[in-house]
């Protein structure tokens, strides 16, 4: 993980350059309502933010102001993060701009401030995916990364930015689902980037773990894998995390919706302390859903809690995919 400095770094330069990209468009295109793009820093040293701010071409008030983390970091996990939808509302809120956003640089997220009466996810215009995929902060200078914001994320963007603001686009809400969804599997980047990162490193070094996890694909799985084709292994490991970060998170999510009836059966799930390995952590998570198949009777296809599933585990084995979990569900405090 990068540290703080070197994120504070490529975060003050990616603003700029954003800033900078931000009032060329503006210049080659008078018909939008946007006159110019300034950044308002907060805090001291390494822990400033940056706050970036649009202004209206005529009345030079602001009209969105946003923040930008990186990818790679704790705040940049996902746009979705409840504390930076937060934060961002409230620096809009400060300044009485109507729109405020949130962007881990693989995706943007359009609010309306003025829906303030709605839950903070309701408040969501609309998302844009700019398809990176990035992992790390660094890889926010590659020269394609910023052609690929440069040149079609940003013109995208503020084009049909301008059509919301002057009213010309008025039905933009998606699905309640479609939101859900898309949040979820932002969340979900982090404990499948570190379980993929686990899955690849362990193969490598570890014969034993290798051999078990090769069996695992293609017997349980029944899938054909070729760990000399780099682009064919990448894609097995990336397809392989995301199987068993899903199947955990459905599980997760299961379990959150039977507690909401059985409250006094069944307790808040907690991430284990990172003390313990994963087989422990994985175990805990076992002992619940044990837990909510004795309570309700039922479900055991769902939760399977007896299957010795020692797979199952490699979802809390990564220091990155649990910090990630934290993030996917309410009760993200730690247990010891």
């Amino acid at each position: 993980m990068v540290t703080a400095s070197g994120a504070r770094k490529h975060e003050v330069s990616f603003c700029a350059d954003v800033k900078s990209w931000a009032e060329a468009l503006f210049a080659q295109h008078p018909e939008w309502p946007f006159g110019e793009a300034y950044i308002e820093e907060y805090g001291r040293g390494n822990n400033k933010r940056q706050d970036l701010r649009i202004l209206d071409r005529t009345h030079r008030t602001p009209i969105l102001s946003g923040e930008a983390k990186m990818p790679g970091t704790l705040e940049g996990r996902s746009p979705y993060d409840p504390a930076l939808m937060q934060d961002a509302y409230q620096k809009a809120d400060n300044i009485q701009a109507k729109y405020f956003f949130t962007w881990n640089v693989n995706t943007f997220v359009l609010f309306d401030r003025s829906q303030w009466n709605r839950p903070m996810i309701d408040r969501r215009v609309k998302w844009w995916d700019l398809g990176l995929q990035l992992t790390s902060s660094g890889q926010c200078s590659l020269p394609e990364v910023q052609a690929n914001i440069r040149e079609k994320f940003l013109p995208q963007f503020f084009a049909e930015f301008a059509e919301i603001v002057t009213g010309k686009i008025v039905d933009w809400n998606k699905p309640p689902d479609d939101v859900f969804i898309h949040s979820l599997h932002t969340h979900l980047d982090w404990p499948v980037v570190g379980t993929r990162n686990y899955l690849a490193e362990h193969y490598a070094k570890d014969k034993p773990f290798a051999g078990r996890f090769a069996r695992w694909l293609t017997e349980d799985l029944q899938w054909s894998f070729d760990p000399h084709d780099p682009e064919n292994w990448r894609n097995t490991l990336d397809r392989a995390a995301r199987t068993l970060c899903y199947v955990f998170c459905n599980r997760v999510i299961f379990y959150e919706a039977i507690r909401s009836r059985y409250r006094e059966a069944l307790a808040k799930l907690a991430m284990p302390s990172a003390k313990k390995d994963c087989d422990r952590k994985y175990d805990y998570f076992r002992q619940q859903f044990a837990a909510a198949v004795s309570a309700t009777g039922d479900y055991e296809p769902v939760f399977f809690p007896h299957v010795n599933d020692w797979v199952g585990a490699l979802v809390l084995a990564s220091p990155q995919a649990c910090e990630g979990w934290k993030a996917c569900w309410p009760a993200s405090t730690t247990i010891t």
